[in-house]
């Protein structure tokens, strides 16, 4: 039997299914909840592939992939039955790590958007319900009387993996698309499995479906979890990727949403924490919702529950606390160009193998724009080491900033202290030399006091805060992905020992190799910029032209005296 897919009823060209009624009756009535807040809509009206959202326990993820659900059925396309109804068929999946985890926690946040009562639930494993909207009528929306004209037909299916492999747990399912609860508690090859599963199931035409889509909701997790290269890297296997290239068409491939806290820690806050007045969903959750679970956390000195379940962040492992707690990912980081007029600051770190940051102060706000590492990490999480001398990383950014950055200037080059030392010893060059000489550009040395860390380290804390409007004082260019992620866990302060409260902590930051090296550099830079650009105008070269090279093998330059 042939049929014609529609995306609108024949008979009824004026009327865009693609915007349904959604806000009142026959849909499925629930209980009236008010607005979550700006991620949830951001969520809901997420055209990403894959769409991943962090945040705390109570803030409304599920809800808000529940009521995704009701959008996204309704803009399927559809055939006519006998009765001339246009009729667009959905099926979708809940996916958890256990049944009691989900009849616990997943069903009861679906009812609150669509009632158990509502067409027919089938309470078993994996549970079932199935249910119609009436998107249009021929006549008002809210005449039961008038012939029901648009119906979304849609099933939900709850299935949990349990101690089954993936294949075995997953085996046969198809859906309109997927929804993966504590998605960082279960394998990443569901989401290789889901990939190829999603935009089909049973008879139904492949044409029928309009954007599959797949949804992983976490709270805080180890930064390890494979959920932070997917996600905050945006990172996907050649496996996963050409299984969904073809399918995500023109969309985007992901979206990832990160809620804000739930508490608020420091020592700006009166009595050193407070619930987040911004967090989402307070109005439909009980009076001392969060307040009990912090406290009682507290008490336990379990800060890793707060860290993750409350502050909802990805943490450093063995129950580290990151040195810039301050740091949001949606707020501090994004894609920018370099502005030109505006000179290039080189910050560099000697380190155990060295690294180099670029970066430029735009109206007193700080913008990372390159990073280069002797330490990186590829695509599949390994560790790469490149082992290199001052002079060879020098040209390596010598390099960089002639592709890159051609015609623009060097306002001021940077490097640690200890770059510089040995440099009164006869015929012997500091690192801070050789890295001088490959760059080709004067580098000074930061003037920090007894090279202490608390002072760097506050220069760049002092950037995290907003210095107009909703603009920060730090912004990090996405592809920068060491230097996000050392903001986010990799620079972290070690625990050392269980206290009253949430116990003792290292007095300084750990040595991650490559990561450390990178704050290093940025915590020189941001401390000499509080003391003001050390190079004359004279001193700074046109990158891209024609200067006069560096030829000394000492410190002294007799243009500029003693560096």
């Amino acid at each position: 039997m042939s049929y014609e897919v529609l995306d609108r009823h024949p008979d009824y060209p004026d009327i865009d299914p693609l915007e349904p009624d959604l806000e009142n009756e026959p849909l499925p009535p629930a209980r009236e909840l008010k607005r979550i807040g700006p991620k949830t809509d951001r969520l809901i009206a997420s055209p990403a592939f894959i769409v991943g959202a962090m945040g705390p326990v109570g803030c409304g993820k599920t809800i808000g992939y529940s009521t995704k659900i009701q959008h996204h059925a309704a803009k399927q396309k559809g055939v006519l039955n006998s009765q001339g109804q246009l009729i667009r068929k959905s099926r979708y999946i809940f996916v958890r790590d256990t049944y009691p985890n989900i009849t616990r926690n997943t069903i009861p946040s679906w009812k609150k958007i669509v009632p158990g009562h509502v067409g027919r639930f089938i309470m078993s494993m994996p549970a079932v319900h199935q249910f119609s909207m009436v998107l249009k009528r021929d006549g008002h929306i809210l005449d039961r009387d008038a012939k029901a004209i648009d119906i979304a037909s849609v099933e939900i299916e709850f299935r949990a993996i349990g101690d089954q492999s993936i294949e075995d747990a997953m085996r046969g399912a198809e859906f309109t698309a997927a929804i993966v609860d504590e998605a960082d508690r279960l394998h990443p090859d569901l989401l290789t499995f889901m990939a190829g599963r999603v935009g089909r199931f049973g008879d139904l035409d492949p044409d029928q479906v309009v954007d599959p889509f797949i949804g992983l909701s976490l709270n805080g997790a180890d930064d390890e979890n494979y959920l932070h290269g997917v996600l905050v890297e945006q990172r996907l296997g050649d496996d996963v990727a050409s299984a969904i290239e073809e399918m995500s068409a023109d969309r985007p491939l992901i979206e990832y949403i990160e809620y804000p806290p739930a508490i608020l820690e420091g020592q700006d806050i009166p009595g050193g924490w407070a619930v987040n007045p911004e967090a989402e969903n307070l109005e439909n959750l009980p009076k001392g919702y969060y307040e009990r679970q912090y406290l009682f956390a507290k008490a336990r000195g379990n800060q890793v529950y707060i860290d993750r379940m409350l502050r909802s962040k990805f943490t450093p492992p063995l129950a580290g606390r990151s040195v810039y707690p301050e740091y949001v990912e949606d707020v501090h980081s994004g894609e920018f160009e370099a502005i030109p007029g505006i000179p290039l600051l080189v910050w560099a770190d000697q380190g155990i193998l060295g690294a180099v940051v670029i970066a430029q102060q735009v109206k007193r706000q700080v913008r990372i724009l390159e990073e280069i590492a002797c330490v990186f990490e590829t695509d599949n999480d390994e560790i790469h080491v490149v082992q290199m001398g001052g002079e060879t990383l020098g040209k390596q950014v010598r390099d960089l900033l002639a592709t890159r950055y051609a015609g623009f200037e060097i306002g001021d080059a940077v490097c640690d202290p200890a770059g510089a030392a040995g440099e009164q010893a006869i015929n012997f060059k500091s690192w801070r030399q050789e890295f001088q000489k490959g760059l080709g550009h004067r580098v000074r040395k930061a003037r920090v006091p007894k090279n202490a860390i608390a002072p760097r380290i506050k220069a760049v804390r002092d950037l995290f805060g907003p210095i107009y409007a909703d603009v920060r004082g730090i912004l990090v260019h996405k592809r920068c992905t060491m230097v996000r992620r050392a903001f986010r866990t990799k620079y972290y302060y070690v625990r050392i020992g269980k206290g009253s409260t949430d116990g003792t902590y290292s007095d300084v930051p750990k040595k991650v190799q490559g990561y450390e090296d990178l704050m290093n550099a940025i915590q020189y830079g941001c401390f000499e910029l509080n003391k003001g650009l050390g190079l004359s105008s004279d001193g700074q070269g046109r990158i891209g032209q024609r200067r006069r090279p560096i030829v000394n093998d000492s410190g002294f330059d007799v243009l500029r005296g003693r560096v």
